[in-house]
């Protein structure tokens, strides 16, 4: 049981709506899994990635890319941090803190990751609403079937390129 799990968290591929993918970085051959999914609209894809890890940067991190420019005036590196909400099923709305960029929000530290990862693992239907510099609400439903095992699998491949 457990060899087959190891060798199904080498191989890239679907896990539920998911779909894994490992590239491999042109100039430091480092491999990069990544964990994604789009939204039914079709405006928007949920992401869950490597990153390299500064002082306190997490080494994994969720990124929500939309068509929509999100915008930020500055803080972190020229990123805002901003509420963000997400539903999964037919729970009460959560919002979150997270960093904006031109047209992403994302995760950089550990709780952030933690606490998003636990809302995909209580479902199976994501709708989030992130809000552009002016204010408008940009919404997107995801089916994020197959988060925790996709999750566990993004997680083992991230440690197996760090080595």
């Amino acid at each position: 049981m457990i060899a087959a799990l190891l060798l199904a968290a080498v191989a890239p591929g679907m896990i539920g709506s998911w779909k894994i993918e490992e590239t491999v970085d042109a100039m430091t051959d480092k491999r990069q899994p990544e964990g994604k999914v789009y939204s039914e609209q079709s405006n928007a894809l949920l992401s869950f990635v490597c990153s390299d890890a500064g002082r306190s940067n997490a080494p994994i991190r969720f990124m929500i890319t939309t068509t929509e420019f999100l915008g930020s005036s500055s803080t972190y590196r020229g990123r805002a941090m901003r509420e963000i909400m997400f539903r999964i099923d037919d729970e009460p709305a959560e919002r979150l803190m997270w960093y904006y960029g031109d047209h992403s929000a994302f995760t950089l530290d550990m709780p952030s990751v933690s606490e998003f990862g636990n809302i995909l693992r209580r479902g199976s239907r994501l709708l989030v609403r992130a809000i552009t510099y002016r204010g408008h609400q940009v919404d997107a439903t995801f089916d994020v079937t197959g988060a925790s095992e996709m999750i566990d699998r993004v997680k083992f491949l991230c440690n197996k390129s760090n080595k």
